[in-house]
């Protein structure tokens, strides 16, 4: 499924502050449209004025199957993600947040999957932690949904979240 557009709320004290993660942290490209607007692929991304708090931020970078490593140099998946985590890593936007860095193949079916790299990184996570046990997407959905109060969604009833690395 595409979308040609995908319109989001945000405070319009945030709007500034979203731009500048859009265009300046991500290099998202601005439409002919103004400020509040990207494009994303295919896709235009509109953010509009909208009243009150919270507001949590949450943005999916995906990389394609060459710079995943699935069809390339893991050098080349290396300065995919030195090009795009860094700087979400050093951004003022990320004070109070987290990137996970999660891969989605193992090298096994162990569990349905094998055992899959992931990483939590930025300022709310405690430098040199682990979290030991066995989690999955589900799981890590569960985290997010958890942080922000939200309502479970479909299977991340059944998994477990991410715990013992948080500041």
């Amino acid at each position: 499924m595409r979308f040609a557009e995908v319109t989001l709320a945000a405070p319009a004290a945030r709007l500034a502050e979203l731009d500048e993660f859009y265009a300046g942290t991500l290099g998202l490209s601005r439409t002919g449209h103004g400020a509040g607007w990207y494009e994303v692929g295919e896709t235009r991304l509109r953010f509009e004025a909208a009243p009150g708090e919270p507001f949590y931020h949450f943005a999916l970078l995906v990389p394609d199957l060459c710079n995943d490593m699935h069809d390339c140099s893991v050098a080349t998946g290396d300065a995919w993600l030195k090009a795009h985590v860094v700087p979400l890593l050093h951004s003022p936007e990320l004070r109070r947040g987290v990137v996970f860095v999660v891969f989605d193949e193992g090298t096994s079916n162990t569990g349905g999957g094998g055992r899959v790299e992931a990483l939590a990184l930025g300022p709310t996570v405690r430098r040199g932690s682990r979290f030991a046990r066995a989690t999955n997407h589900y799981g890590l959905l569960r985290t997010i949904e958890d942080a922000w109060d939200l309502p479970r969604l479909g299977f991340s009833r059944t998994g477990r979240p991410i715990g013992d690395i948080w500041k």
